[in-house]
């Protein structure tokens, strides 16, 4: 049994002196094609040794072949920074240290090589006159930078954006304002504004002063819709609450719609804000106000009237959009509802 001990203890002996004690360092866990990364390497053993870089889709490069009894910096230096070839695939590499023995020992630390792209998006249709958030997630190890232009029928829109928030490893979004009331914006004439149609919409994704990726897409600007929903009759003293829902899905906070309420010798207006839903609620007080008929006049202004709220709410509520009128105090993209509402005691 003495014997057995004996050898067991050789054994495990060799086993700790030919195990190469190899210290490997990557400074990224990911890096993009055509970035660079920084590697170390440290070890101590008389073999030849390989160090190189190797992808699982058979990319790769050797960095450095040391001889038996050379000196590892000497031969190699203390550490390499590599530029990644940007005609590599994306994928799982490993810095590998392969050191001749027996039967090869290998040592490897991964990192992961990225291909800079669109990742997602979602373009849904666009309303006359809103102002909306499109978000765009790009996958790459850094933030990137995404260019949008919208264009077609003599409008030509431009936004730039980075996409700097990670949201998860490797994926950054960005969010575009696309605010298509700028044009009109810029004149006040409604001539200029961006007219619901077909337009096009490219998006590319820059890097490093490089494109890697874009996206030709077709964008629908529609016109804008309506609903409105209101008591056909309430007690005085009770709320009349009215509420409205649109298409301007993402128009947080848009107050281009007028809410009035009209009896006899009464007049009372109010703005709508939407919420992200495009939808509000209007809320008015029948406290002290006469029994009989009332009419509630809904008015999406699309915000291009030449008039003030006020003057349009009092003198011009009940305006027709085909109403010649209309064109000189450009209320002929208007959309107007009205509802009836009795007023009982």
């Amino acid at each position: 049994m003495r014997w057995l001990v004996t050898v067991v203890a050789l054994l495990i002996a060799i086993s700790s002196v030919s195990a190469a004690e190899v210290h490997i360092f990557v400074d990224k866990e990911s890096v993009n094609l055509g970035d660079q990364i920084r590697f170390q390497v440290y070890f101590e053993v008389n073999r030849s040794a390989d160090i190189a870089v190797v992808g699982d889709g058979g990319d790769g490069s050797l960095l450095c072949h040391v001889n038996d009894g050379e000196d590892l910096y000497e031969k190699c230096g203390e550490e390499w920074v590599f530029r990644i070839p940007e005609d590599w695939q994306e994928g799982t590499y490993r810095l590998k240290v392969v050191i001749d023995d027996t039967e090869p020992e290998e040592h490897s630390e991964e990192f992961k090589v990225v291909k800079p792209k669109i990742k997602e998006f979602e373009l849904k249709n666009l309303v006359y006159q809103s102002r909306t958030e499109l978000e765009v997630l790009v996958e790459s190890a850094n933030p990137a930078s995404l260019k949008l232009r919208l264009y077609g029928n003599n409008v030509d829109l431009y936004y730039e954006e980075t996409a700097d928030y990670e949201e998860e490893s490797n994926i950054y979004s960005a969010k575009f304002d696309l605010n298509l009331r700028e044009l009109y914006e810029r004149t006040r004439d409604i001539a200029d504004a961006v007219k619901p149609g077909k337009y096009t919409l490219d998006l590319k994704l820059e890097y490093g002063g490089k494109v890697w990726d874009s996206r030709r897409v077709t964008a629908s600007v529609v016109k804008p819709e309506v609903a409105v929903s209101a008591p056909e009759k309430v007690k005085v003293g009770e709320p009349v609450v009215v509420s409205i829902d649109t298409n301007r899905i993402g128009d947080t906070e848009y107050d281009g719609i007028l809410v009035v309420l009209e009896g006899n010798n009464f007049l009372l207006y109010k703005k709508a804000y939407l919420d992200e839903n495009g939808k509000a609620k209007v809320q008015f007080e029948t406290a002290g106000l006469r029994e009989g008929k009332y009419a509630i006049y809904v008015r999406d202004t699309s915000k291009t009237s030449t008039l003030s709220i006020s003057d349009l709410a009092k003198n011009y509520y009940d305006l027709p959009p085909d109403n010649s009128f209309s064109r000189i105090i450009q209320a002929e993209d208007d959309v107007l509802v009205k509802k009836e509402l009795w007023i009982v005691g």
